[in-house]
């Protein structure tokens, strides 16, 4: 392994409720894993709502030569534990038992230099089975890992791990990530993720701030910014696509930038025809009487997190 003085972090699992309304539907489909999923009902996932371009910031890296490969990080925090596929084989803190280790798959997803000059390593775990492959179903989460190293004599070391810090996303994905800055000084992380139920499809948004070598997640809640019924908009149903785009603006006297959320919204009765064929379902439902309606929410950072201080998130639960 690794070796360098490393802080490893408590860490509190955060996990999404689940809806009164899906609990069946989770039900059902707990059981099936991917590698059998031909068996069960296949509905595509809803591609996540984007941040516009001038959410993320870039940042000048000096004293840094050359930016590290997610291998070379891969190899820095589980040296020889890292596969010939690039994932790591690992015992990582359990996050249904904070006392107990247990055996975990981990995927490197990203990696960052923070203006320190430090790297960040993003990665997702999941629960190795005793075959030594991940335990996968529809409705299994994927596990946010955030990994600090710093390079000491020409090697990159680990100096804070945040092992399983949050649970996000579905069949086993934690969803995209994406690099932003809250501020001056405040590089941060924003993750989209969620999934698709019975038709019925859910984006969420997560925050992380990663200034100062530690990992702090500022949304204690997820934030909605897409949900659809496209996939189960049946015969005299209540459908809608609501899509949100959010970006970073001045915060005022905070120094972390308020996040903004610029909502549209479509909603519309389904036909007998949506329940036929493809052909027919996307006839009846581009002629189907639609109304529009957009709006707009605005989140502050109150010193533990960001908070709806103004506008509405109107993203309908599924």
């Amino acid at each position: 392994m690794a070796h360098g003085v490393t802080i490893v972090f408590p860490i509190t699992a955060h996990r999404r409720p689940t809806p009164p309304s899906m609990k069946s539907a989770l039900l059902r489909l707990a059981s099936c894993t991917l590698l059998l999923c031909a068996g069960c009902s296949k509905t595509a996932e809803k591609p996540a709502a984007s941040a516009p371009a001038d959410a993320t910031y870039a940042v000048p890296i000096a004293g840094v030569a050359e930016t590290p490969s997610l291998s070379q990080l891969m190899h820095a925090v589980f040296d020889k534990l890292v596969r010939s596929d690039g994932d790591a084989a690992v015992m990582l803190q359990d996050p249904d038992n904070h006392a107990e280790r247990a055996p975990f798959l981990v995927h490197a997803e990203g990696s960052k230099l923070l203006p320190t000059g430090d790297a960040v390593l993003i990665a997702s775990a999941l629960k190795q089975n005793s075959n030594g492959e991940a335990e996968i179903a529809h409705v299994t989460p994927g596990l946010l890992n955030i990994f600090f190293l710093k390079k000491q004599d020409g090697q990159w070391k680990v100096t804070a791990r945040f092992e399983n810090f949050e649970e996000l996303g579905s069949s086993g994905s934690i969803g995209q990530i994406r690099w932003i800055n809250f501020g001056k000084d405040k590089p941060g992380l924003a993750v989209e993720h969620g999934g698709t139920w019975s038709g019925y499809t859910v984006t969420d948004l997560s925050l992380y701030d990663l200034s100062g070598g530690k990992a702090r997640a500022l949304t204690s809640e997820f934030i909605p910014i897409h949900s659809d019924s496209e996939g189960g908009c049946g015969p005299g149903a209540d459908c809608w696509n609501t899509d949100g785009k959010w970006r970073f603006v001045s915060g005022g006297q905070s120094a972390y930038d308020d996040l903004v959320i610029d909502f549209e919204e479509e909603k519309w009765t389904g036909s007998d025809e949506e329940d036929g064929s493809a052909a027919a379902s996307a006839s009846a439902k581009a002629e189907a009487p639609r109304s529009h309606r957009k709006a707009s929410a605005r989140y502050r950072f109150d010193g533990t997190g960001y908070k709806l201080v103004d506008g509405a998130n109107i993203v309908p639960p599924v």
